[in-house]
């Protein structure tokens, strides 16, 4: 317990001061490029799927380069995606062509949806923090993760009763849910504070409401998502670079979940304004 509460001490400066130096794209760039590379190294090497370390190499390079890409090209769109994850596929159907005695189709699935997901995913914090009040949505992404992730914890000691899912994960309740929902609601509530006194912008609480729902849903999701990785490979933690917490992994599973259900609200709320006239984003236009 005392090593959990010294790393979520050590996490949440270090949030603090990427959060006070994300203005510079390059801060953000690299601290994205390094959860992805080490989240999906983590995770090949947890599901033993990959025994070359040319195809472990190629395929941490693929996600450092996304992060890079996006920072880089402002105007990434999905042609260069496209193109990107195509000539990554091709890399990857090469070498199963070549090994396909030892490197299995199973593998090469593992291997491609796993680095597709996680820099993209985490990538779409980029986007949200070139917004208008971006700071802020880069912020909600991480209190309603860990808050989710904490309030869950804490409730679910207290007050934990009747399992969400026993068989994926035994420790995860029902009550911890709520709670984490509750103690959400309660991080973005103080968000929107300060940016009402700080920024002298309104807040939407009707959508601030629906993300904080929403984005505790999709903080549990991607929980449950890396407990059943790591169940079905017999693993407890993807690492232990992290005292008390595990692998980067494990602190960012979360994360990866959160980030792209906000970036879809902004995105949906934006097209409601221009095709109604509706104000209805967080923080109206």
């Amino acid at each position: 317990m005392k090593e959990r509460i010294v790393s979520a001490c050590v996490i949440t400066v270090l949030f603090m001061g990427l959060a006070v130096f994300s203005y510079n794209k390059w801060v953000l760039c690299v601290f994205l490029a390094l959860i992805s590379a080490i989240s999906l190294g983590e995770v090949l090497f947890a599901t033993k799927y990959i025994e070359s370390k040319f195809l472990m190499l190629i395929s941490i390079l693929f996600a450092v380069s996304i992060p890079v890409s996006i920072t880089l090209f402002p105007d990434f769109k999905s042609t260069t995606a496209i193109t990107a994850i195509f000539v990554f596929a091709l890399i990857l159907f090469l070498s199963l062509i070549i090994a396909h005695k030892t490197f299995k189709l199973e593998h090469l699935s593992v291997v491609f949806i796993m680095s597709i997901i996680i820099p993209f995913f985490l990538s779409t914090i980029i986007y949200m923090r070139r917004m208008e009040f971006g700071i802020y949505y880069l912020i909600a992404v991480f209190m309603a993760s860990w808050g989710t992730d904490t309030g869950g914890y804490v409730f679910g000691k207290m007050f934990g009763r009747n399992k969400m899912s026993p068989q994926i994960s035994p420790k995860k309740t029902w009550e911890g849910a709520i709670g984490g929902a509750i103690s959400t609601a309660v991080l973005l509530l103080s968000l929107a504070f300060a940016a009402q006194t700080f920024e002298g912008t309104q807040v939407n609480y009707v959508t601030l409401s629906i993300f904080a729902v929403v984005g505790s849903i999709a903080a549990i999701l991607g929980d449950l998502s890396a407990s059943l990785i790591k169940r079905n490979f017999g693993v407890k933690d993807f690492g232990s670079v992290i005292p008390g917490h595990g692998g980067i992994m494990d602190r960012f599973d979360s994360v990866l979940f959160v980030a792209p259900m906000l970036f879809l609200i902004i995105n949906l709320t934006t097209k409601i304004y221009e095709l109604t006239g509706l104000q209805c984003g967080i923080f109206p236009y």
